[in-house]
């Protein structure tokens, strides 16, 4: 298929839960859901590629005219790195919410389930950065990235960065599960 194949599959998947529930209601009370990193990744990876194909493209012509290799290590390293970084996030980003708990891995080495009556506080947050300059034409541009932040009974606090857009609505199914176990408390 496509490079938008995960995405057009997760998306079904929704559908089909909401209409096996009936009447278009969605019981989240007890049903597990699951944020993964291979949503969309296919995209960005294909992107990264494509970006790395035109950076050794331009380091070939760039090294026939004779210039150093240290001028274009720099931008063939930072390619390929993304290029890693997405791989890595394809692989390992997941969150399980499940009914007493969930499993949250950003990375491959930090993968661990918590109960939600371990979570002593949470939240979701969204920071604001402008890029750019203000003398530019186009101005600066604002980027707007969203996250979970949660701080367990061993007093530790983790922040997830996770996309709004595809995953709001599992967020805040979170965010009342955790905060519900917390008034039960």
């Amino acid at each position: 298929m496509g490079i938008n194949s995960d995405a057009v599959d997760y998306l079904l998947e929704r559908v089909e839960a909401t209409k096996e529930l009936g009447n278009d209601k969605v019981n989240d009370d007890y049903r597990e859901l699951i944020i993964s990193g291979k949503v969309q990744s296919g995209q960005r990876i294909a992107i990264a590629l494509l970006i790395l194909a035109i950076v050794l493209l331009l380091t070939n012509l760039l090294e026939q005219e004779g210039l150093s290799p240290i001028t274009y290590i720099l931008p063939v390293g930072m390619a390929a790195v993304s290029i890693v970084v997405l791989i890595i996030y394809n692989k390992f980003y997941k969150i399980q919410i499940q009914k007493d708990g969930f499993y949250c891995r950003t990375n491959p080495f930090d993968g661990k389930y918590y109960k939600y009556s371990d979570i002593t506080h949470c939240k979701l947050t969204v920071e604001r950065k402008k890029f750019g300059t203000a003398r530019k034409r186009g101005g600066r541009e604002t980027h707007y990235f969203y996250y979970l932040i949660f701080t367990d009974v061993t007093n530790k606090t983790r922040k997830i960065f996770y996309s709004k857009a595809l995953f709001e609505r599992e967020m805040n199914v979170l965010v009342s599960r955790i905060e519900q176990a917390q008034g039960e408390q």
